[in-house]
């Protein structure tokens, strides 16, 4: 007489999970503007009447400097003037900057080698 016996074999296995954080250098390129002024003084030594206000002619910022001198009669005397020229330039930078990410690394018992998923 023949039998058959059905069973289950259950068959456990272990994964371990591994997590850790890499670092990378990634690559950027930055367009940085910076303004340059040329400061030049202008003597004038001029007697003026009135005080001349700080004006702009043709892109430059022009700053009167005064003093006053003592003669038989006071008088206020234009020394000079400061003329600023002001260009505006545009440098490209480049550098690294340090990025992280996570890698995960399972490992089972029965596995030859460790499966790396991506993230």
């Amino acid at each position: 007489e023949e039998q058959l016996e059905v069973g289950k074999v259950l068959r456990e296995n272990t994964v371990h999970i591994h997590t850790g954080v890499e670092e990378i250098l990634e690559p950027y390129s930055v367009e940085l503007e910076s303004t340059v002024v040329d400061v030049q003084y202008v003597d004038i030594n001029k007697v003026v009447d009135t005080l001349p206000q700080t004006r702009k002619e043709d892109g430059v910022t022009i700053i009167p400097v005064f003093e006053e001198r003592l003669v038989l009669r006071k008088e206020i005397v234009l020394t000079q003037e400061v003329h600023l020229r002001h260009q505006t330039r545009i440098d490209t930078v480049e550098d690294e900057v340090p990025l992280r990410k996570t890698k995960v690394e399972l490992t089972r018992d029965d596995a030859d080698e460790p499966e790396v998923l991506p993230m």
